[in-house]
């Protein structure tokens, strides 16, 4: 919807969705390198790949959303942050069951990340952390 758009700086206030779809955000804002502010996320039940490389090198990106999701599904969440070069502090990661690869490199190449989320699962799923 957004991809490249590089003059985006935001603020975009929301994605209302309570529940969403396979790939239904996917690259949604990929390579917007002037967004600052992810916009709220307030769904609880996500899908396969429903946020995959949804900010993928938003450089610029510094204030990340709560993710209240509680019901993951595969993927989900992959790549979502990879290679936000200013984000420096994560969010909270709501979920107690996780699913296949659902945080896989969520945060990959964010080299200013300094509080990392707490991982406090207990019972891991195939690649979920990867």
């Amino acid at each position: 919807m957004f991809r490249d758009c590089t003059s985006l700086a935001g603020p975009v206030k929301c994605i209302n969705a309570n529940a969403m779809k396979s790939y239904s955000c996917a690259y949604m804002f990929a390579g917007c390198t002037n967004l600052r502010s992810a916009p709220e996320l307030p769904a609880s039940t996500m899908a396969t790949y429903c946020y995959y490389n949804m900010f993928l090198n938003c450089v610029s990106l510094q204030h990340l959303p709560e993710l209240p999701a509680t019901t993951l599904a595969n993927n989900c969440y992959e790549h979502v942050f990879s290679n936000c070069s200013s984000v420096v502090e994560a969010p909270e990661l709501s979920a107690t069951t996780l699913t296949q690869s659902c945080y896989a490199r969520m945060f990959y190449n964010c080299k200013k990340l300094e509080h990392p989320p707490k991982l406090p699962v207990t019972h891991l799923a195939p690649y979920c952390y990867y």
